[in-house]
């Protein structure tokens, strides 16, 4: 199954669990980054849902950090379930910095909660992603608590 099929089962409410968090699972190793992306804004999934969708999300920002672009394969762990991406059909980096900006745009909504909006600050900041960085530190719009930790990745 691709990513559609996938994404459908996972928005699929009248399905179980298990098979819900496979489907997540199967996402994450087919680094469909943009249905990942939905399932973390979806206000409507569940928390373990979203949250595992944000850790994957985290882990691909760092995979675009420096020594991970040579890499040939990486395990991903999300929601109790180790998950092995293959670089065959991905480029790492091109991923890592496409979910950076997935990171900086959920920081940037104020209607995500602010557990979440404080992990992707971090995850910005452990990857010392500088340019997201900056923008957050120097938007007055943002919290106080955002910016100061946001200035650590500067």
């Amino acid at each position: 199954m691709g990513c559609q099929e996938n994404e459908y089962l996972v928005n699929n409410t009248d399905r179980p669990d298990w098979m819900r968090k496979e489907a997540l699972g199967n996402l994450v190793r087919d680094c469909c980054l943009d249905a990942i992306f939905r399932v973390v804004n979806n206000t409507d999934r569940p928390d373990w849902m979203r949250y595992a969708a944000l850790d994957a999300i985290r882990a691909y920002a760092c995979l675009g950090n420096g020594a991970a672009v040579s890499m040939s394969s990486t395990s991903i762990s999300i929601a109790g379930m180790d998950i092995s991406v293959n670089s065959v059909s991905v480029n790492f980096s091109s991923l890592g910095n496409a979910a950076a900006q997935c990171l900086y745009r959920l920081a940037n909504n104020t209607d995500r909660p602010d557990r979440m909006r404080r992990a992707t600050v971090e995850t910005l900041v452990a990857i010392r992603h500088s340019k997201h960085c900056l923008a957050i530190a120097d938007n007055s719009d943002r919290p106080d608590w955002m910016r100061k930790l946001a200035m650590k990745g500067l």
